[in-house]
C-alpha cells in the first residue's frame, strides 16, 4: 500500500506549469504563383510571372578578380614570357559568411557564379571572399536571389522526379542554351576590354565563347583566356597592353574593396 505522506510530499514538490503565451512572428514570405503544367513538357518549360526581368549578371568585382587571376596565372605558368608588376589584392580580402536569414539564396548565388571557375585557377575560398563582398555591398542581390531560390524551390517540390540543376532550370526560363555560362562570356569580354582590342572569338551552339577545333575545352574558362593572351602576346608590340590591363584591374579592385 502506498505511503500517503510520500505521495503528498511528491505532489507538493512539483513545480507548477507556467502558462506560455503563443504568438506568431510577422514575417513576409515571397509567394511565387503556382506553376502550371502543359502536357508532357512539365513545369520547367512553362513561363511564369514574378522572376526578375533580366538574366543574372556576375558582379563587377567578381569579373575583375577572375580576369586579373587569368592574366597572372598565364604569366606564372610561363605561357607568356614577360614580367609584370601587380598589387597583392589578396591581402585586402577577408571572408565571413554573410549573416542573413535565407541561407539558401546565398548558397545558390555563390554556386551559380562559381560554375566552371572553381579549382581551375581561383580557389573556392577566394571566390567566396569576392562573392561575399559583393553580397554585402549590393543590397539588391539578396532580393533577386531570394526570388530565384523561391521559384526554383517551388519547382523542385512540384517536380520531384526531374533532376534538373538550377543552372539548367534558369537557362531554360530565360531561353538560353542549357549549358550557357554567363561568367565565362563576361570575363572574356572584360579581358578584351582592358586590353583595348577587338573581340575575335566566336560563339558555339551553347552560347559560349570557344577555341576553334578544340571541343574538349568547351565549358572551361581559363584555356580560353590563355588562348586570348597567347594570341595577343605573339606580337611583342602588344606586351605593354598586358601591363596596362593589369594596372587597370588592380585599381578597379582596390577602389571597390576600399569603398
Amino acid at each position: 500500500m502506498a505511503n500517503p505522506r510520500r505521495n503528498s510530499s511528491r505532489s507538493s514538490s512539483r513545480v507548477p506549469k507556467l502558462r506560455i503565451r503563443r504568438f506568431k512572428l510577422d514575417i513576409i514570405k515571397r509567394k511565387p504563383k503556382p506553376l502550371k503544367k502543359e502536357g508532357l513538357n512539365g513545369n520547367f518549360l512553362v513561363d511564369i510571372d514574378g522572376l526578375p526581368g533580366h538574366y543574372p549578371t556576375p558582379p563587377e568585382i567578381l569579373v575583375d578578380y577572375i580576369t586579373r587571376a587569368a592574366i597572372l596565372s598565364c604569366i606564372n605558368r610561363g605561357l607568356v614570357d614577360i614580367e609584370l608588376k601587380s598589387q597583392n589584392i589578396n591581402k585586402q580580402l577577408s571572408f565571413k559568411p554573410p549573416y542573413f536569414i535565407d541561407t539558401n539564396s546565398w548558397i545558390l548565388f555563390r554556386s551559380f557564379f562559381s560554375v566552371g571557375v572553381t579549382y581551375e585557377i581561383a580557389s573556392q575560398n577566394n571566390l567566396s571572399k569576392i562573392l561575399s563582398t559583393a553580397w554585402k555591398k549590393m543590397e539588391y542581390l539578396k532580393d533577386e536571389w531570394g526570388t530565384f531560390h523561391q521559384f526554383y524551390h517551388s519547382f523542385r517540390r512540384s517536380e520531384p522526379d526531374l533532376d534538373i540543376s538550377f543552372q539548367i532550370w534558369l537557362n531554360l526560363k530565360y531561353r538560353k542554351p542549357k549549358d550557357y555560362l554567363i561568367v565565362h562570356n563576361t570575363v572574356c569580354d572584360k579581358l578584351f576590354s582592358v586590353l583595348g582590342i577587338a573581340n575575335f572569338l566566336k560563339v558555339n551552339e551553347e552560347g559560349n565563347y570557344h577555341i576553334p577545333n578544340e571541343k574538349n575545352k568547351d565549358g572551361k574558362l581559363f584555356p580560353i583566356t590563355d588562348y586570348i593572351l597567347r594570341f595577343v602576346c605573339s606580337n611583342k608590340k602588344n606586351v605593354a597592353l598586358l601591363q596596362k590591363a593589369l594596372t587597370k584591374l588592380d585599381n578597379e579592385l582596390s577602389n571597390y574593396l576600399s569603398s
